[in-house]
C-alpha cells in the first residue's frame, strides 16, 4: 500500500516537504562528518555511502515500515536501526 505524501495531497506544501528533506540530509551529513572527524567511521566505506545510508535509515518511511509493516515496537525499531547502523557505519576497532 502506498501512502500519499502531504506534497501530493496539498501541492502548496511541496516546498515545505522539500526543505524538510533537505535539512534531514544535511543533518545526516553533519553527523557522519563528525563521526569521521573523531575517527569513528568505518574505513571501508565509500565517501558518500555513509551519509546516504544514515539519511535513508532515519526517514519517516523507514520508521513506518519497521513499526507498522513489520509490527516492531518503537523501542525494538530503534534498537534494530541503531545496531544495524553501528555495524554498517562505525569503525569496529574504535573503543565504545
Amino acid at each position: 500500500m502506498t501512502r500519499p505524501t502531504i506534497a501530493a495531497v496539498e501541492p502548496e506544501f511541496a516546498h515545505v516537504v522539500a526543505e524538510g528533506l533537505r535539512r534531514h540530509r544535511h543533518g545526516a551529513r553533519l553527523t557522519i562528518d563528525r563521526i569521521a572527524e573523531l575517527g569513528g567511521l568505518h574505513d571501508a566505506l565509500p565517501t558518500r555511502g555513509p551519509i546516504a545510508l544514515l539519511s535513508a535509515a532515519t526517514t519517516h518511511g523507514t520508521w513506518y515500515e519497521l513499526v507498522h509493516a513489520h509490527k516492531l515496537s518503537w523501542d525494538k525499531a530503534e534498537q534494530t536501526l541503531c545496531d544495524g547502523l553501528a555495524r554498517a557505519l562505525l569503525n569496529p576497532n574504535c573503543a565504545t
